[in-house]
């Protein structure tokens, strides 16, 4: 009997090893804490099962400091929100998706289901802040200041004229901080120099009932707004890989008559930026003989480096360049 039970202790001890270790080794870690914030939410600590914490999907943001965006699914032995001790709840097996987001180690924001601030144990306002019009750092300011005023009920006026320092790190490219000072406030707008950021937004205000707040603007943009122009129109224009593809196409077919190709009636689009590689874009499109890459830096309006190769008859190689905005400018074609 002892000789059987004794590996069986054995296993267990090892078990329990294995789980200290993959314990230590995710501490500290975006998960963790994450997790740990759940586990401590009035939410969790009134109801929530344990054994149903699953992390749905986990992400982060290419910006300084790195935003972790983490999606964790959990269950509640009954509805609501927060610490319902204080009422009456409907005794239901309820699921919950909890959003957190956690910056150098902190939670910054955590809402569950769409409606609830676990942060804040509030519930989120139906109209939060709205992205529209929002197209420039100083609009995602001014929106953030706004919704700021309005949501809390301030007795203050926003700034209408601020001193504007760039205090981005020296030789970090894709990436952009701006303070904005201005009386008793300080704004910190920073973001990602890319066609749809996401503003991080710090604001500090020291007049009288002082207070600090932070958190995100998404910039979007409308489907119009991507639909390319083959014009000159001094209006704001936005390209894409898939655009400065189509682009170059339509100049070698205008162009270079003699190059009558069939075009295939569907591409396979592959992604040749090596992982961990931040701060330019390579797509290549492929199909019936043709290979297409568009290369382009991640930033603001970027020009768009096009390779074009096709293999069949009539073959040729031709290669060009497409400034957002702007039109293709050739550089070689080779048959």
């Amino acid at each position: 009997m002892v000789l059987f039970i004794f590996p069986a202790t054995i296993y267990a001890l090892q078990d329990n090893q294995r789980n200290a270790d993959i314990s230590k080794l995710l501490e500290g870690t975006p998960e963790a804490i994450a997790i740990s914030f759940l586990k401590n939410s009035p939410t969790f600590k009134f109801d929530g099962i344990e054994t149903s914490i699953e992390v749905i999907d986990s992400k982060s943001l290419e910006r300084f400091p790195v935003l972790y965006v983490l999606e964790i699914g959990f269950t509640s032995s009954s509805a609501g929100y927060g610490d319902r001790s204080e009422g009456m709840v409907a005794q239901v097996l309820t699921d919950h998706k909890i959003v957190v987001q956690v910056e150098n180690g902190v939670v910054v924001s955590a809402v569950i289901d769409g409606v609830w601030d676990e942060l804040t144990q509030s519930s989120v306002p139906t109209n939060d802040v709205s992205s529209d019009g929002v197209s420039t750092p100083e609009s995602a300011r001014d929106a953030i200041l706004s919704y700021i005023i309005s949501r809390y009920g301030l007795n203050v006026e926003a700034p209408t004229s601020w001193t504007v320092v760039d205090t981005t790190p020296e030789g970090l490219s894709g990436y952009q901080t701006l303070q904005y000072a201005s009386g008793d406030w300080i704004v910190v707008v920073k973001h990602g120099i890319t066609l749809t950021p996401i503003y991080s937004i710090s604001v500090k205000y020291s007049g009288d009932n002082g207070f600090t707040w932070a958190g995100t603007l998404e910039m979007k943009v409308s489907n119009e707004e991507y639909e390319p122009e083959y014009n000159n129109s001094d209006e704001l224009i936005y390209y894409t890989t898939e655009d400065a593809k189509d682009m170059a196409l339509k100049f070698i077919q205008t162009n270079h008559p003699d190059a009558s190709v069939k075009l295939p009636s569907e591409w396979v689009e592959s992604n040749l930026v090596p992982v961990g590689v931040v701060g330019a874009s390579k797509i290549q499109y492929t199909g019936g003989g043709w290979t297409i890459t568009v290369s382009a830096p991640v930033v603001w309006r970027p020009t768009y480096e096009i390779e074009v190769e096709y293999i069949g008859v009539n073959g040729f190689q031709w290669s060009g360049t497409l400034p957002t905005g702007l039109e293709i400018v050739e550089k070689n074609f080779i048959k």
